[in-house]
């Protein structure tokens, strides 16, 4: 016997609720949810929304850009995982203030998008030269899509 089910409008944090009727209290529910790939334009739009205003921190506060160039990798790149490179971004320290706060909290939140929407990530650190070193997302799609989150860190 197949039930019409509600379901509530408002998804947040990529939950989808929905109302079960009270007859159903104590009985399982199997729910399949398959996820479609999200198009590159799509995926490179909510990549900017999320990275507007959000600075990588260093000597020199620099903002990330998003794109769909070709990387090209040189010899003398530091490749590192995601996870390891968005450690320090993503932990939260006692002296954190709601401003830190809300930067580890969006770092967090990118940290886990791309995670979500891309099977290849790849972080590399680029010495340009002496101080400034730039930082590619290599992220690429179960399609073979190709999108690049790029900032740079100055550090002396």
């Amino acid at each position: 016997m197949e039930k019409q089910l509600q379901f509530i409008q408002q998804p947040k944090n990529g939950t989808l609720s929905i109302e079960l009727p009270e007859s159903w209290n104590d009985k399982t529910v199997e729910i399949q949810v398959t996820l479609l790939p999200r198009e590159p334009k799509t995926l490179i739009f909510d990549l900017k929304v999320m990275t507007n205003g959000l600075l990588w921190m260093s000597e020199s506060d620099e903002v990330w850009t998003v794109g769909s160039k070709k990387f090209t990798a040189h010899k003398e790149d530091s490749v590192t995982d995601i996870d390891s490179f968005f450690s320090y971004a993503t932990l939260e320290q006692e002296w954190h203030g709601e401003i830190e706060k809300e930067i580890t909290m969006r770092y967090s939140q990118l940290k886990n998008y791309l995670k979500a929407n891309f099977s290849d990530i790849r972080a590399i650190k680029r010495n340009n030269n002496y101080h400034n070193i730039g930082i590619f997302l290599v992220c690429h799609t179960s399609k073979g899509d190709e999108i690049i989150l790029t900032t740079t860190a100055t550090e002396t």
